[in-house]
């Protein structure tokens, strides 16, 4: 009896290896990843595991306060475009950007308008692996922003504005929970180039200077945020 154990036991783990496609996620092709032995596209994983996060949802909601040190906090949305890649657009509150804000008032000495802002929007992708819902990711964005100063130079009184474009690359780790939450920290690196950036004195509004340029752009970002859907 012992021996006709052994010998089903043999041929159960022969049948059982025979049938594994694989053992590991880099055995399959394209975006498929290695679930128990079977090579499967994220969309066929059990509806378990999207209550355990590991599957992005299809929209998700965040907020990076860091930004109040740089160059302004964002608040955003990401709609899934690809397995594991999303569409990001985003508002950034750049009056309240404290380095934003030492650069453009000239540490403060100049005042700055409170509807100074910028709109973008750009790329997310999350390297997943079967086994976590943790995982590092890379990106890009463009965005626009604008800005009014004002200030006193001697005794006249001046004015200014300028718009921007401000293109950067990003990249960090996300902490994704099974309540939907999830906490990323990173950073972004890149570079304003400035469309205009004009003032003039206001009694001599018809001379007006441009001081075009480009700037460095930067920030470190910690992220919070609440993905929805499926």
């Amino acid at each position: 009896m012992r021996a006709l154990s052994t010998v089903w036991l043999v041929v159960a783990m022969s049948v059982a290896g025979g049938r594994a496609q694989c053992t590991k996620d880099i055995e399959c092709k394209g975006d498929r990843i290695c679930v128990e032995g079977e090579c499967v596209s994220p969309e066929q994983r059990s509806e378990g595991d999207s209550e355990f996060g590991l599957i992005p949802s299809a929209f998700s909601l965040y907020f990076t306060p860091t930004g109040f040190a740089f160059f302004g906090p964002v608040v955003g949305a990401e709609i899934k475009v690809a397995p594991t890649t999303y569409l990001d657009l985003h508002w950034r509150y750049s009056a309240m950007g404290l380095v934003y804000a030492l650069l453009l008032t000239e540490t403060f000495t100049n005042s700055m308008s409170l509807g100074s802002m910028a709109f973008g929007g750009g790329i997310t992708h999350l390297f997943l692996r079967s086994t976590s819902p943790h995982a590092p990711f890379v990106g890009g964005f463009v965005e626009y922003g604008f800005a009014e100063t004002w200030g006193e130079d001697g005794n006249r009184d001046w004015e200014g504005s300028e718009s921007q474009i401000i293109v950067a690359g990003r990249g960090g780790f996300r902490w994704r929970l099974s309540s939907g939450l999830f906490l990323a920290l990173g950073g972004a690196l890149g570079g304003a180039f400035d469309i205009k950036d004009e003032w003039y004195y206001l009694d001599a509004r018809s001379d007006t200077r441009d001081e075009g340029g480009t700037t460095g752009f930067g920030m470190v970002d910690f992220t919070l945020g609440w993905e929805l859907g499926t």
